[in-house]
């Protein structure tokens, strides 16, 4: 007879679903959702149709109240019907457009899907579009009146309509280029970008799924991105694959879970981010177009993932209800250690704003007396040795007679190369150490990558960790978060394989040795905070950059002050959070209310 291990993972604290956002081309399309129940430890268990009630709401909140109601028991409504999964639902489409919100409850918890059927296509350029030339480490021109290419991918609107319609003048019946974009990535290693702005920003109408963009191509491999700001006032960046074709085709950007509509188009430009690729040429760029379904209340949320909490905006540092490691006081806790990333200074500005606010920065973290600072990466912007040396420099008067400091690489570290400047001037990046009952463990993700080889020592260090009795904790650094908490999936790990991998240690080590661990990183632009498996994971926010996300979602200034208490555990750490670490988000020159 088969046997099999089970573990209750205790009440349920809060339902996920993945997708958010369910896009149906027509009548007879359909798509799965996966449906989760989750333990405040962030531990999971799937859901069928049989352990929820599924309700349908109107498309709108502005509907009229009163207006859900039960699916039947077939499953059907006017739109949709539903049917099991194994692990959640599946969604078919009865209609040919239409717009339906679906609640699955379970207890006194709920988790909204967004279904959407059909779109049209909305052009949003055309030749009279005016742009303006903008360079970053390379130069370029904008030409206008490219030729013009045979289409061989013309995207249709799943509503039938097809991007020919008029924008300030007849549009063409078959794409072309309007506006060519010369350019010269050859004067630097860093990450290099020519911008084609628009001289009056475009607002986008609806909730697009995707934008398309018709590019003639040189196939020199150049990314290709468009540019918006969100309601809120967030960049969003939407990147197309590597201009790896010559010739005339569409180039489809989707959009991410997490984005704000509206959205306002500022410009299309190329980047090259790699230090190794030097070239120089010209594309041409057509008409942009966007993908717009039936407008429907999106849901704000986790997706598939975790549930991301972030530090209230209030001046003391307090914690949203969703965010338990969060905390408006450390001062309880055993001993504190600090965490400073992304301010992003160069050297060939030693007087400006960033380097005065790295300085501040560390002033503020020195008065607090932590044990330790971890800075975490993109310290610098460039990774020039000249950077580097800068960055020495500050570390050094700033924390002169202060606590001791670890630098771990972001990407821009090694933006003008390899980690070999970066090892010149700081040492060898992966290293372990231990204090006060917590063992360090710092990994190199200046390439957004882990790798096999890098991988397979973190799980030597664990090993190490969990059979060593001195050891109470551990806490990987990395620059490089496993997820992005702005759910716009640009700033983690790019290899999701690797990204699950080391989830699975972390959860592993915490399993199999009954200890403590936590993951803290940078990079992403925000504070944020959550628990998986019973791991604590912890962005820290920008410290100088401009945040990449508005004061609700954890996009402030300042440093994370993290206090440790190997002594505290919970009863039953699969039903209950850790309460070993607790994170205070300090912004200096933001009075603060004890």
């Amino acid at each position: 007879m088969a046997a099999m291990d089970l573990a209750a993972i205790g009440a349920v604290a809060w339902l996920s679903a993945a997708p958010r956002r369910v896009t149906l081309s027509g009548a007879g399309d359909s798509g799965v959702v996966r449906l989760r129940a989750h333990s405040a430890a962030g531990f999971a268990a799937p859901l069928a149709l049989a352990d929820v009630a599924i309700e349908a709401e109107p498309p709108r909140a502005a509907a009229a109240v009163g207006a859900a109601a039960e699916l039947g028991t077939s499953g059907e409504h006017r739109v949709v019907d539903v049917s099991a999964e194994p692990d959640g639902i599946r969604v078919t489409a009865r209609a040919d457009s239409g717009a339906v919100r679906l609640v699955a409850r379970l207890g006194g918890q709920s988790v909204a899907v967004a279904v959407t059927i059909g779109a049209r296509t909305e052009p949003l350029t055309d030749a009279a579009t005016s742009w303006r030339l903008r360079t970053a480490r390379a130069t370029g021109q904008l030409i206008s009146g490219s030729r013009t290419f045979v289409a061989d991918d013309e995207p249709r609107g799943q509503g039938h309509e097809r991007p020919n319609r008029q924008l300030g003048r007849e549009a063409d019946a078959q794409p072309h280029a309007d506006l060519g974009i010369g350019y010269d990535f050859t004067a630097s290693t860093a990450t290099r970008a020519v911008y084609a702005d628009l001289a009056e920003p475009v607002a986008v109408v609806g909730q697009p799924t995707s934008f398309a963009a018709w590019v003639d191509a040189d196939d020199n491999g150049a990314l290709p991105s468009l540019d918006f700001r969100d309601a809120e006032g967030t960049r969003i960046v939407l990147r197309g694959e590597r201009l790896t074709w010559r010739g005339g085709r569409w180039c489809h950007m989707p959009v991410p879970p997490g984005v704000v509509f509206p959205l306002v188009l500022r410009g299309f430009y190329l980047a090259e981010t790699r230090p190794g690729c030097q070239y120089r040429g010209r594309i041409g760029l057509g008409r942009i177009t966007a993908e717009v379904p039936p407008e429907v209340d999106i849901p704000d949320g986790p997706a598939d993932g975790p549930l991301f909490g972030f530090p209230s905006p209030s001046d003391t540092g307090g914690a949203e209800v969703d965010s338990p490691l969060f905390t408006n006081s450390v001062t309880d806790r055993a001993w504190r250690f600090a965490v400073l990333s992304d301010t992003q200074f160069v050297a060939a500005r030693p007087d400006d704003g960033l380097v005065a606010a790295a300085r501040a920065m560390l002033r503020d973290i020195k008065t607090h007396h932590p044990d330790l600072v971890l800075v975490n990466g993109d310290f610098v912007d460039e990774g020039s040795p000249a950077d580097l040396a800068l960055a020495r420099r500050i570390l050094d008067e700033e924390l002169a007679e202060g606590p001791p400091w670890v630098y771990l690489p972001g990407n821009h570290e090694i933006a003008g190369g390899d980690i070999a400047t970066f090892r010149a001037e700081f040492g060898e990046v992966r290293r372990g150490f231990e204090h006060r009952g917590v063992r360090f463990v710092t990994l190199d993700t200046s390439s957004l990558f882990i790798g096999d080889e890098q991988l397979g020592w973190l799980r030597d260090e664990l090993d190490r960790a969990a059979a060593d009795d001195r050891v109470r904790a551990v806490v990987v650094a990395g620059h490089v978060p496993p997820h992005d908490p702005t759910g716009h999936q640009a700033s983690q790990l790019l290899d999701r394989a690797e990204a699950a991998a080391l989830e699975a240690a972390l959860a592993g080590f915490v399993a199999a040795s009954g200890k403590d661990c936590a993951y803290v990183a940078g990079h992403a632009g925000v504070f944020a905070a959550w628990l998986r498996d019973g791991v604590a994971y912890v962005v820290n926010g920008n410290s100088g950059k401009d945040p990449a996300a508005p004061p609700r979602r954890g996009g402030v200034l300042g440093w994370s002050e993290c206090g440790v208490d190997v002594e505290r555990r919970p009863r039953d750490r699969v039903r209950h959070a850790p309460e070993w670490l607790a994170v205070r988000v300090r912004r200096p020159g933001v009075a603060e209310v004890t």
